[in-house]
């Protein structure tokens, strides 16, 4: 009887046990962070805490970590060799010769080409030439109609050769120039002193000037001084051809 007594009570305690639920377990928790150069890792590298997440928030918090460990990065290694020297690149090269006055050119300029020395003799040759452009000369000329100075210059005609820019029965809003010497019809060299036909033709050419003086005294004139138009003067005559040299 105290033995079927016993099996009795072993049975009611293990019912008892087993009717129980058991606490939930805590979490192990990883964070991993970059470590810089410094006393933890000379060359840098991985920072690794370990801990209990004790407040179950799914974060480790600094008061959780039980535990910090590094894995530092190795010296860096020695510099290799330095590599052998590459082959000398190629010379770019210039030539820069005289236009003449053609198609390329209305006046004479230069032709500039350029291009890669492929054979490296210092030349540049003819098949080497990768492209060629021109910088031609740009010398005045009269029109049969233009602005100057805002002013509009006429000529009844033009005539340009390689030394002068002629302009026939010049007139400048309708008016002469005034011829400001002896009347008489001939070509000449002397300075007008009313109108400055050397400051005139400097101004557009660069050059001198020889002018046809005309007798006329019932022709209005507008004059020229320091490179600009100046007040109207009648005069005894007037000039009505120009020649200004380059």
């Amino acid at each position: 009887m105290i033995r079927n007594l016993l099996l009795c009570l072993f049975a009611i305690t293990l019912t008892a046990c087993g009717s129980d639920t058991g606490t939930t377990g805590l979490v192990s928790l990883v964070n991993n962070a970059a470590e810089e150069r410094g006393t933890n890792c000379a060359n840098g590298g991985q920072m690794i805490e370990t801990g209990i997440d004790d407040n179950g928030d799914g974060t480790l918090q600094s008061a959780e970590v039980n535990n910090t460990t590094y894995l530092c990065n190795g010296s860096d290694g020695s510099d290799g060799s330095d590599g052998s020297d590459g082959s000398d690149g190629f010379t770019s090269l210039v030539n820069i010769t005289a236009e003449a006055q053609g198609a390329n050119c209305d006046e004479d300029g230069q032709k500039i080409e350029h291009g890669v020395d492929d054979n490296r003799d210092g030349i540049l040759n003819e098949g080497e030439v990768d492209g060629t452009t021109y910088m031609c000369l740009q010398l005045f000329k009269f029109a049969t109609s233009q602005l100057i100075e805002g002013r509009t210059v006429t000529c009844s005609s033009v005539k340009h050769t390689d030394s002068y820019a002629e302009c026939q029965d010049l007139m400048a809003d309708d008016l002469f120039f005034p011829n400001g010497i002896s009347c008489g019809h001939t070509w000449s060299t002397t300075e007008s002193k009313f109108t400055s036909h050397a400051d005139f033709c400097n101004s557009l050419t660069g050059g001198t000037f020889e002018v046809y003086y005309t007798c006329d005294s019932t022709q209005p004139r507008a004059t020229w001084s320091d490179s600009t138009w100046a007040a109207n003067f009648d005069d005894n005559g007037y000039t009505q051809h120009v020649r200004c040299y380059y």
